[in-house]
């Protein structure tokens, strides 16, 4: 992939991890960014040139990285954080590059921490069984640290739709019953049968747009409906880093037609989008690392992340 100034990503330091990204279907966006941060962190310490054309290297890599993945706005707004740190802390090539490694390597460690002030959140929220959907980083580590928490007498409930195309879900319902959890694996189409034995929905998300909407596994739309009409609360865990700017493109990403069809039947259309989104109206509250966030916070995150890409995208 070739970046906005004509550079061909993946041959550069680090470039590897574009086509990596690209092709993982199996973790979500906040496993993907703490990647695409590593990969940052790698260009601009290493290559060949002078200090400017490395510099010019690790834009173009951050510049491929961030239009990879269009529907996890995590990844964009990482590398583009990133850039705009660095680039803005030094006006000489080599101390930007050394600013760049920094908030790269402080970057991904914030992925890392991220889950903390979640599942504090969750210890107050999780009072009875959460029903949930593909395997969110975010969600799988707050879960699975309030099970290992809780007693065999007591243990977290959780019911996982499979989440298919992709069946996400399965993997998480393994990863939350080794960590003591009490799980339930059912069909996506199982939600309104099943709905009246949970106490909240918890989600992730791939990207959260500024009106407070969330980008997430297809599928994630119709949980919150059947929740709503429920009477079920709905909260969606998600980094700061994940709020979209309003100029990024919403582009849902497609499937393998083989996720749904084996073999193509003639006069057969097939959907095979692997995201949906899902109105403000049935979120009923985004969480941080910080905790609940309101729809203003979530508007001023969205311009800064609007800067910080204009940065990426612009050339040096």
């Amino acid at each position: 992939m070739s970046a906005a100034n004509g550079l061909d990503a993946s041959r550069l330091p680090g470039g590897e991890a574009v086509a990596r990204i690209r092709a993982d279907t199996s973790h979500g966006a906040s496993w993907l960014a703490r990647e695409a941060a590593r990969a940052l962190a790698e260009a601009s310490s290493s290559g060949d040139g002078d200090d400017s054309t490395r510099l010019r290297q690790s834009q173009a890599l951050g510049q491929a990285l961030a239009q990879v993945r269009p529907s996890m706005a995590a990844i964009a707004n990482t590398v583009a954080h990133i850039w705009w740190a660095g680039v803005a802390q030094a006006s000489v090539a080599a101390a930007q590059l050394a600013a760049l490694r920094a908030e790269a390597l402080a970057v991904d460690a914030h992925w890392g921490a991220a889950v903390v002030g979640m599942t504090q959140w969750a210890r107050g929220a999780v009072e009875g069984p959460v029903y949930t959907l593909s395997r969110s980083g975010s969600v799988e580590g707050t879960l699975s640290t309030l099970a290992r928490e809780r007693s065999a007498r007591d243990p977290l409930r959780v019911i996982v739709s499979e989440s298919r195309p992709g069946g996400e879900g399965v993997a998480l319902a393994q990863a939350l019953a080794a960590a003591g959890a009490q799980v339930t694996l059912a069909a996506d189409s199982a939600c309104a049968t099943l709905i009246d034995e949970a106490a909240l929905v918890i989600v992730g998300a791939d990207s959260v747009r500024a009106d407070g909407s969330v980008v997430n596994k297809i599928g994630t739309h119709t949980l919150a409906l059947v929740a709503h009409a429920a009477g079920k609360p709905v909260y969606a865990l998600a980094e700061w880093l994940k709020v979209t700017p309003p100029a990024y493109p919403l582009v849902i990403e497609q499937g393998a037609p083989q996720e749904l069809l084996a073999e193509p039947i003639s006069g057969v259309t097939l959907h095979t989008a692997i995201f949906d989104i899902t109105p403000a109206s049935l979120i009923t509250r985004i969480v941080m690392e910080t905790g609940p966030v309101e729809a203003g916070a979530l508007a001023q995150m969205a311009d800064v992340a609007q800067r910080a890409y204009q940065a990426l995208m612009h050339p040096l």
